[in-house]
């Protein structure tokens, strides 16, 4: 069940998580928690005591007029969407990324907005990536265009990038609450490899046995694959989530630590940097 989702905002004029936030919440009848992450400014230890105080006078006032900001567009989008009594606010003071983290593990669905590339000194800098994989819950990323992409909310056709793996297998799990109640739901394999089948009828149709096993969920979906040699997944995804008008695509992430550093696969890479619809990923 969907019914505590955390939604990450930063200090950027689009916010374009928070109206598929609400409209989710509405559907789902959850509960919305809204997250402002504040770091704090490292100065150098031999600055003049006058200097620092100024300087941390400053930062506070900057800090709660752009948290009020936030709050305020926070607010404004759950106003006649959902009750008042199903919304909170906080602004934490922490290392962004762990805040969030932390946070996430205590909720069904964490949502954040796609960086603009005009803004990308938004405040907080908080990575969906990290959250994702030390988080342990699923993430939904909203592209910077936001609703404005034209696509429906809460998102009516859905499509499952399909690869057999334990990260896709995941994220479907995760996303079962959405599922239901779309009105279409397509499996979609990109090369898809030779795995073993329950039965010849299901070997013959890559996503078949996905399919079935979302049947007994109540879930009626579709598969389809394409063969497209060494075009990259990622434009692949894309292009078919515009074709057959995909408004959320659900999918594994992946990744691995390379001294301390968070090193994404190819495909979550391509898609974090480049979607055009909403997407729940799950490592």
């Amino acid at each position: 069940m969907l019914k505590d989702i955390l939604v990450i905002v930063d200090s950027g004029p689009r916010a374009p998580a928070l109206d598929l936030a609400m409209a989710l919440a509405a559907q789902h009848e959850a509960q919305v928690t809204g997250l402002f992450v504040t770091a704090p400014v490292r100065l150098p230890p031999h600055l003049d005591a006058r200097v620092r105080a100024e300087v941390g006078r400053v930062e506070a006032a900057v800090t709660r007029d752009g948290a009020a900001a936030v709050e305020a567009r926070f607010r404004d989008a759950a106003r006649g969407v959902i009750a008042d009594d199903r919304i909170e606010w906080y602004v934490v003071t922490g290392d962004p990324d762990e805040v969030g983290a932390d946070l996430a593990r205590c909720a069904d669905l964490v949502m954040i907005g796609q960086i603009a590339p005009d803004q990308f000194l938004a405040f907080p800098p908080v990575h969906p990536e990290t959250v994702l994989f030390a988080g342990g819950r699923p993430v939904l990323m909203v592209p910077y265009a936001g609703a404005a992409s034209g696509h429906r909310v809460p998102p009516a056709t859905v499509m499952i990038a399909w690869n057999g793996s334990s990260a896709a297998a995941r994220a479907v799990g995760d996303a079962v609450p959405i599922l239901r109640r779309a009105n279409k739901v397509i499996v979609l394999s990109v090369n898809p490899p030779f795995r073993a089948r329950l039965d010849a009828a299901a070997a013959a149709v890559p996503g078949a046995d996905l399919v079935r096993h979302l049947s007994r969920h109540g879930i009626r979906a579709k598969a389809h694959h394409v063969n497209v040699g060494d075009i990259e997944p990622g434009d692949i995804l894309l292009n078919q989530a515009a074709d057959l008008g995909v408004d959320l695509i659900v999918m594994g992430a992946y990744g691995r630590s390379r001294l301390r550093e968070l090193v994404l696969g190819g495909t979550t890479r391509h898609i974090l940097r480049h979607m055009t619809v909403p997407v729940l990923l799950s490592h």
